[in-house]
């Protein structure tokens, strides 16, 4: 697996990117620090009615929240950028990649998926 990582701090909040740059099969039920989820979002992707919507690009994001005196927490979220509107598919991931929750952002609507 073939992976770039990029990490920010912003406001005391650590940020992580993780951008896939190679496919695998399906990561259902492993663990999102192992396998990084690589292949779930696109997965899901399969299955969406994205009807005129193109893919540009795929990242894996993992948040961490919280501060220096305190525990952190992490989570992974999957964002899908398009080619033909603005904002992005958002995929909420568990601990064991499975899809938690959806949405998208912006200009783009999904059939049967809640936008903000």
């Amino acid at each position: 697996m073939n992976l770039k990582v990029a990490r920010c701090l912003v406001l005391g909040i650590s940020v992580s990117t993780i951008v896939a740059t190679s496919a695998v099969a399906d990561n259902r039920g492993s663990d999102w620090q192992v396998t990084g989820c690589e292949g779930v979002v696109e997965n899901e992707l399969a299955s969406l009615k994205l009807g005129t919507l193109e893919v540009d690009k795929v990242r894996y994001i993992v948040q961490s929240s919280g501060s220096f005196d305190s525990d952190t927490s992490e989570s992974l979220d999957g964002w899908v950028s398009f080619k033909n509107c603005k904002g992005n598919l958002v995929v909420k991931l568990s601990q064991t990649c499975q899809v938690d929750s959806l949405y998208t952002t912006g200009e783009c609507k999904i059939e049967g998926v809640s936008d903000y």
